[in-house]
């Protein structure tokens, strides 16, 4: 194989690493979406003769501001320690944009700087003229078909592609540059076939001492082309104005809400209600509880719809047994429960009541409480290793307890000596329970009704006398001989998450948050007193921002408001130091966390970025409660019940 040209960040970590606009994208680029850009953007710097590539991903920083047609980005400390880079882009009219690139030289000497940009085609460009101040390209759509298959992995079929027309026509125009026509092809005998074609471009400054040096492009797509909405920047504009847009007390708050929205943006596949939980192929179907409730609660109040669709595509991945596979196109596409698959903590049942509450449909209400007695009979028959105990204990055979997936706390230490009634798991049994009485109650169907809510009442009853620990002021799991595993972790979230504990309980459990749990980024998954504690790694110890979110929630519904707002600003600065919403944060280091096996955790994670939307529309939607909160501790014990319920019902509407 010959190539002929290969951008130095194609093979880069930071293409995967960085913000959600890929500096050098396959598939998707900061202007385009579609499959026949295969990279559009900056390529390297230069400077005084030598291509600079960032030595640690860690250095990479990047800013932005999210407002409807503009993107500004600043990229600190990725080239060098003294060259800073901000990008603009704008819309100014119709299919037109400027792309505005600075330099900002912090060195105390002079830096001859060459800029080298990109714009290839994954395939051969029907036409590219060029002249010395502009590049006219001419797409011909219809040279590579796309077709089922066409991808990393055998889902490509259901990704969208915005491009409707036959060929597309754009136009870069920009200052007397040296450009030059690029390819990339293969070479077998006397045959060759062109993979790539495109242009590079080479801008060279000299960065005076303390000073900064820019230059501009603009972009205009052909008048005679019809698209649909081909320009991403155009559909981020169109996206972003129904969205709520809430108040914000500084810039941090307003950049952590809008970039986590733009995450949500990108991974969204509409089409046969299909969501990616992250951009591109690697994880290409809903995950059971990253949809509901995460996912779910940062769309409820904009578009119940949608989540409804959501919600039905998971009842329907079930499998023959009433399993809700992990994986949901795992379930679609195989009806059949094999040995080795798992389930996740079963939060869908209260997940679907909540927008049932909002769209009062009936059918769906129909068909989601038949599916869903199917889907908690199977949690009774494989996960009750014990009918004289009222819990669901945890089965994972993919691998040792230690890694305990189901609970969707990985590898959680409450598993390692085996396996445990989870209080996560057990929370969301009991609210398993409970949206099937409310379902059954909506159906007229009185008498399952009430079974239900006795099942609930049992459920809860059982995990707040026998999980309780009065000394530790703490709720533990159980083992299977009904001992307690007392070791303070992210397991009982999902309770405060829920609203199942007892005010009071709250309270205690909250000096234990700030004594053990709270750093600068929010609370860790494992008591920082626990000898399992490694805020590196996963539910060992990091801090997440989607539990960060189940965590401030319980507390502002048992009026805890000061440890609420910790978590909050932590929650915030977190998403500032770093450039893209991750899965978890080591709080002590300052980096990001990792998988239990090594490498860092993933990038642009739906559910991630859904838990932070939702947590920034949950403090603007309390604020009409500020006097209550400054007043909090001199309300008596039935007033404080009172109000506890207004929070409740306020949070769930």
């Amino acid at each position: 194989m010959n190539i002929l040209e290969k951008g130095y960040w194609n093979s880069s970590p930071v293409k995967n690493y960085g913000s959600i606009f890929y500096l050098n994208p396959k598939g998707n680029s900061t202007l385009f979406e579609g499959s026949f850009i295969k990279e559009f953007g900056l390529k390297h710097f230069i400077v005084d003769g030598k291509v600079v590539e960032t030595p640690h991903d860690e250095s990479l920083r990047a800013f932005f501001d999210h407002e409807p047609g503009h993107v500004h980005a600043v990229f600190e400390n990725f080239i060098c320690p003294f060259i800073k880079l901000e990008m603009d882009i704008t819309a100014t009219g119709k299919d037109c944009f400027l792309l505005k690139y600075t330099l900002h030289n912090r060195a105390f000497e002079n830096k001859d700087v060459k800029i080298v940009l990109g714009l290839m085609a994954n395939q051969q460009v029907e036409k590219i003229d060029i002249t010395n101040c502009s590049a006219h390209f001419i797409f011909d759509l219809n040279h590579k078909k796309k077709k089922h298959g066409d991808g990393t992995i055998d889902f490509s079929s259901l990704r969208g592609w915005f491009i409707e027309n036959e060929k597309l026509d754009l136009h870069l125009g920009f200052t007397d540059e040296k450009i030059e026509i690029v390819k990339e092809f293969i070479s077998r005998g006397s045959e060759t076939k062109v993979l790539a074609e495109g242009i590079e471009m080479k801008k060279e400054l000299t960065v005076k001492a303390g000073q900064c040096e820019f230059f501009e492009m603009t972009l205009c797509f052909g008048e005679q082309v019809t698209q649909k909405q081909n320009c991403v920047m155009q559909i981020w504009k169109e996206f972003v104005k129904p969205i709520p847009h809430p108040k914000f007390n500084n810039a941090q708050e307003k950049l952590a809400y809008y970039k986590s929205w733009y995450i949500l943006f990108f991974n969204e596949v509409k089409r046969n209600g299909y969501h990616w939980c992250l951009t591109g192929l690697g994880f290409p179907s809903m995950w059971v509880w990253d949809t509901s409730p995460f996912i779910s609660d940062a769309y409820i109040n904009l578009n119940p719809e949608f989540v409804q669709s959501l919600i039905s595509v998971q009842l329907e991945s079930l499998k023959e047994t009433g399993m809700m596979p992990l994986h949901v196109i795992m379930g679609l596409k195989d009806k059949t429960e094999r040995k080795d698959e798992i389930t996740q903590i079963p939060l869908v049942a209260h997940t679907a009541w909540k927008v049932f509450e909002k769209t009062r449909d009936m059918s769906f209400a129909g068909k989601a409480y038949k599916s869903l007695q199917l889907n908690y009979n199977w949690f009774e028959i494989r996960r009750k290793p014990n009918n004289d105990i009222p819990l669901w204990g945890i089965d994972d055979k993919r691998a040792p307890y230690h890694y305990g997936p189901e609970s969707g706390m990985d590898n959680c230490p409450i598993y390692k000596d085996g396996p445990v009634y989870s209080v996560a798991i057990n929370s969301a049994k009991y609210s398993f329970e409970a949206a099937l009485a409310n379902f059954a109650d909506s159906l007229e169907l009185h008498d399952e009704s009430r079974i239900w809510l006795k099942k609930s009442k049992t459920t809860l009853t059982f995990m707040l006398n026998n999980m309780w620990d009065n000394t530790d002021h703490y709720y533990y799991p159980l083992t299977y001989d009904m001992k307690k595993a007392r070791i303070k972790t992210s397991d009982l979230y999902p309770g405060l998450y829920l609203g199942i504990f007892p005010v009071e309980k709250v309270w205690l459990i909250a000096e234990v948050f700030r004594r053990e749990f709270l750093t600068e980024y929010g609370l860790t998954t494992v008591s920082m007193k626990d000898e399992n504690f490694n805020p590196s790694l996963y539910a060992l110890g990091s801090v997440w921002p989607f539990m960060n979110y189940m965590i401030y929630k319980g507390l502002i519904q048992a009026q805890c408001f000061d440890l609420a707002e910790q978590v909050f600003t932590g929650t915030i600065r977190m998403l500032n130091q770093f450039p893209g919403v991750f899965e978890c944060y080591n709080p002590v280091e300052r980096t990001l966390g990792r998988l239990k096996d090594g490498p860092l955790c993933i990038p642009h994670m739906s559910f991630c970025a859904a838990g932070v939307v939702s947590m920034c529309l949950l403090r603007d939607k309390i604020s009409n409660f500020d006097n209550v909160k400054a007043n909090i501790k001199s309300f008596s014990a039935n007033k404080i019940k009172n109000l506890h319920h207004d929070l409740k019902k306020m949070i769930d509407s």
